[in-house]
């Protein structure tokens, strides 16, 4: 009970001082609940180690897990939160995804823009070709079957070649005009190049059966009654005939022959012809002509269509020279011996 003198200690910090007739105690720093202490650390016994801290809905402290549902990673090392995500997302990962959903993205294709953004693509075609998106599928149709069993029409086609694996039948609309190498300037035209031992038919049909007008075998050309071409650069037929003047003539320095090789046979020439004329010339004028009855050389008439012949002269070789003629008994010419 005997009063004695008391010092103020402090392992804490705190500061306490007699002034007048109060005694003040202080903590270093202002620590009610309007404040903002500082401390150098923190320590506190109610939380678990080595997990993040966050507050609760009552302003507490409390430790803090880390979780994910869609794969993140996080990791604390010491003072070191690490958070790393399923796979590279970054701007220069190339990342793999099961699927892609986009929020407000409509059913139809998306494509990427010029700057790799995503953007909505739609359908477009120069050529009829129509496009859906049905699902996850897009239908793409031609505007008629395009395949090999198909039989398409088209208004004119433009191509390096057509091959068919089976027959190959090109047709113009009916009453309609089928052309091949039309409106061309200069061009050349040709049918059945590198192919070997075909034979190449033009044919209509007779209400009956297709008729072959004209064919082309292996270098052999024909028509339905006459051979153009039998391969050796020989035509036969029945009769020619041209609405103009028609030439016929061998090579330079060559002979034309008419009825050439003939066993038994007979050459006519105007045969049901009407006053027609028919000559043998060459550049120095008219040689040989008929004309209706009469027959003509260059200086004499043979026949003036009434048996009578007219020349400027007659000679005979079969006559003896010098000597008078007569006729015999057959009443031909012949040379008369005088004797006495």
């Amino acid at each position: 009970g005997v009063i004695q003198a008391t010092g103020f200690q402090s392992l804490t910090g705190m500061q306490m001082t007699i002034f007048g007739a109060n005694f003040w105690i202080d903590t270093e720093q202002d620590l009610r609940a309007v404040a903002s202490p500082t401390f150098t650390g923190t320590t506190i016994s109610g939380v678990t180690a080595t997990t993040l801290a966050s507050f609760n809905g009552a302003k507490q402290l409390q430790s803090t897990t880390l979780a994910s549902s869609n794969g993140v990673v996080s990791a604390l090392a010491g003072s070191t939160l690490t958070i790393s995500t399923a796979q590279d997302i970054r701007s220069t990962a190339s990342v793999v995804f099961s699927a892609l959903r986009v929020s407000g993205m409509p059913s139809q294709l998306w494509s990427s823009s010029s700057t790799g953004s995503l953007q909505a693509t739609g359908f477009a075609s120069l050529s009829g070709v129509t496009m859906a998106l049905t699902g996850a599928n897009l239908f793409v149709e031609t505007p008629q079957d395009l395949r090999s069993s198909a039989t398409p029409s088209f208004n004119s086609v433009l191509t390096n070649a057509i091959i068919g694996s089976a027959d190959l039948r090109i047709r113009a609309a009916n009453a309609s005009t089928l052309y091949l190498a039309h409106d061309l300037t200069s061009a050349t035209v040709t049918v059945g190049a590198a192919v070997s031992s075909c034979v190449f038919l033009v044919q209509n049909y007779n209400g009956t059966a297709n008729v072959t007008n004209l064919q082309v075998s292996n270098g052999v050309v024909t028509t339905r009654g006459c051979t153009l071409d039998d391969g050796a650069g020989n035509m036969t037929a029945k009769s020619l005939s041209y609405s103009g003047d028609l030439k016929i003539r061998a090579a330079e320095a060559k002979t034309l022959y008419l009825g050439h090789n003939l066993t038994l046979g007979t050459v006519i020439v105007g045969d049901q012809c009407t006053n027609s004329v028919f000559r043998v010339a060459n550049t120095a004028g008219i040689n040989f002509w008929v004309n209706n009855a009469e027959v003509y050389t260059k200086y004499c008439t043979l026949d003036n269509g009434a048996g009578i012949m007219s020349c400027a002269d007659l000679v005979d070789t079969g006559l003896t020279a010098n000597r008078i003629t007569c006729t015999d008994s057959t009443k031909r010419l012949s040379s008369m011996t005088l004797s006495s």
